[in-house]
């Protein structure tokens, strides 16, 4: 299923990548765009999933002072959006134990913003660009501290192009995701790709961007409190890190308080570290969130026991069989536990060559056929051990003091030891299917053993 959606949204990469050289009549002043896994964090996703049709509602205020002001040769000439006012609520769904959706929706209040086109000041209200996407959980183990995740949305042109409103075409964001876990605190980091059409504000052109982030989030006293800061900013893609007014560079902090199992509520604050587009003076954030219960998961997997074929054993999350909720310490089921498996998803063949290691080996092809006797002539019982083979150790007859052994072509010492001889050493190669015959000859020891 993941690989479909994530497929659908190739499809739609490509579709915005050849529509974004085309210019756009507005120009969205609000940075500030809560990530849409609802998880009321800030802007920054994180890496771990909602779980399993499990779902959450977010509701995030968000007031900036001075987003958007116009300055020449450094000095303040006008304040195009003086005050912004944004309420962003999102929807997230876990569609899988690793795959989310996320689904935004904005409606933003301008007063008092400056027409450029009239040099009139106006107010305005109604929907900015409504964002969708999805996030991909690669990897998270509960045995590694670190965990990766792909996303990618679509923005659509829903807002009023006329008051900063909506970047006025279609945009698609593809970030890659990372997240550390130490105890009660995660380091997050997120860099990406934000394609769009051409936007103009004065003389400067502002096209496709690179979105980069970091950030800590912590908890306190069972997850009632939160802590939560991030910096995030964007850059050109084609001219990186040149002037202020296209590297939009802001740092907001924020706290979390559980009031139920289910609902929390959030205050916060930050502000801009320079004059980039969108990146305002001061900002201040609240909200409130809604996280469902989900289904009943006993063993805490991810996989409620409505689907979980072992309930009350959690799923190893090792990429094989995941689905089903059991573990699975023996993918291959060769009788040779994963954790001592070189080869855990391929079974051992069992052909009497390196059977302990866990992975399939070719049919042994050569021949060795070993007469062991003493200086007398007499054939000798003795155990002959041939390297690098650890599973090629075999036992004379002691009655003619023959052994036989197959082994894969190649070049081996064997050692021969018997009661009452010396240890001798001999050095054998054996070909492609071939049958070797060789007479081990051991010397009488001064001791008896």
């Amino acid at each position: 299923m993941r690989f479909a959606l994530f497929s659908l949204l190739l499809v739609l990469s490509l579709f915005f990548l050849t529509v974004r050289e085309a210019p756009a009549a507005g120009l969205d002043a609000q940075d500030f765009k809560p990530a849409l896994d609802a998880s009321g964090g800030g802007v920054l996703l994180d890496a771990t999933p909602i779980g399993l049709l499990r779902y959450r509602f977010d509701y995030t205020f968000s007031y900036a002072r001075d987003p958007l002001v116009y300055y020449r040769g450094g000095k303040r000439i006008a304040e195009v959006v003086d005050n912004l006012i944004y309420n962003n609520l999102t929807f997230g769904l876990g569609l899988t134990p690793d795959l989310d959706f996320g689904l935004s929706v904005p409606y933003g209040i301008v007063p008092n913003y400056l027409d450029t086109w009239t040099e009139q000041r106006n107010s305005r209200n109604g929907l900015g660009d409504i964002r969708l996407g999805f996030r991909d959980t690669l990897f998270n183990k509960k045995d590694i501290p670190v965990s990766l995740a792909l996303a990618a949305s679509a923005g659509f042109p829903a807002g009023d192009q006329q008051s900063y409103l909506s970047n006025g075409g279609y945009t698609g964001d593809f970030r890659a995701v990372s997240e550390a876990k130490f105890g009660k605190y995660r380091l997050i980091a997120n860099l990406g790709y934000l394609t769009r059409g051409v936007n103009s504000f004065g003389n400067v052109k502002l096209d496709d961007q690179i979105f980069w982030g970091a950030g800590s989030r912590s908890s306190y006293y069972d997850g009632r409190l939160g802590v939560e800061a991030e910096i995030f900013g964007y850059t050109g893609v084609v001219q990186p890190f040149q002037g202020e007014v296209l590297n939009p560079f802001e740092g907001d902090v924020g706290i979390r308080i559980a009031i139920t199992r289910d609902w929390s509520v959030k205050v916060g604050g930050g502000g801009g570290f320079n004059h980039g587009i969108g990146s305002p003076q001061y900002r201040v954030l609240a909200g409130i969130q809604y996280a469902s219960p989900g289904l009943s998961d006993r063993d805490g997997d991810g996989i409620p026991d409505k689907y979980d074929k072992c309930p009350d054993e959690p799923e190893d999350m090792d990429g094989f069989q995941d689905e089903d909720g059991c573990p699975d310490p023996d993918n291959d089921n060769d009788g040779i536990p994963d954790l001592k498996d070189k080869c855990p998803n391929e079974p051992e063949n069992y052909n009497g060559w390196q059977d302990q290691d866990g992975c399939p080996d070719p049919d042994p092809t050569a021949k060795l056929i070993g007469n062991v006797v003493g200086e007398d002539g007499k054939p000798i019982l003795a155990i002959v051990k041939l390297d690098p083979s650890p599973d090629s150790l075999v036992r004379s007859d002691a009655q003619a003091g023959h052994f036989e052994v197959k082994l894969p072509p190649g070049d081996y010492k064997a050692t021969l030891l018997a009661s009452g001889y010396e240890t001798v050493r001999y050095s054998i190669s054996l070909k492609n299917l071939e049958v070797k015959t060789f007479r081990f000859v051991m010397k009488e020891s001064m001791f008896i053993r």
